[in-house]
């Protein structure tokens, strides 16, 4: 599980440098609005290494530097995270195409249902917590307890 743990660490780093890039060239809160809704639906910013990005319901799917990577920017569990510093979420089915792009040569972790069981092996070991449909590094949580203990309860 140690390669997985790599893997989905190398995700949420991912998602963190690209909502990076993005609030650095769309721009800080509009008052009454999230940074976030200033991104356009669809675009790309190839000097960031964002060769293609296009906005789908509450989230967006991004071309980052040869990497296929898609997430939702609110979390309905976390839904007052909106200014906490790590993003945190792994949905199943984003975390297995961004494995994909990577061209990693294990079935197990680019199909849905067997990566869906190994996420919950890593729930029983604890290194994973799993809240309703979606996945969250144990360590991230523990993370988050410190500073925002109210949304833990």
């Amino acid at each position: 599980m140690t390669e997985l743990l790599k893997l989905i660490r190398a995700y949420l780093d991912t998602v963190d440098t690209v909502l990076s890039i993005f609030k650095s060239k769309v721009g800080e809160q509009e008052e009454g609005k999230s940074w976030k809704a200033n991104i356009p639906d669809d675009g790309a910013f190839p000097s960031e290494g964002i060769s293609k990005f296009h906005r789908h319901g509450a989230g967006i799917w991004v071309y980052y530097k040869d990497r296929f990577l898609d997430f939702n920017f609110y979390d309905l569990n976390f839904l007052d995270l909106d200014d906490y510093h790590r993003f945190i979420t792994i949905d199943v089915g984003f975390l297995a195409g961004f494995i994909e792009s990577l061209d990693v040569k294990n079935e197990r972790w680019i199909d849905y249902s067997l990566l869906k069981e190994d996420l919950n092996k890593m729930v029983e070991e604890g290194i994973v917590r799993n809240i309703e449909y979606k996945y969250y590094l144990q360590a991230d949580l523990d993370e988050l307890a410190k500073t925002r203990p109210d949304l833990l309860k």
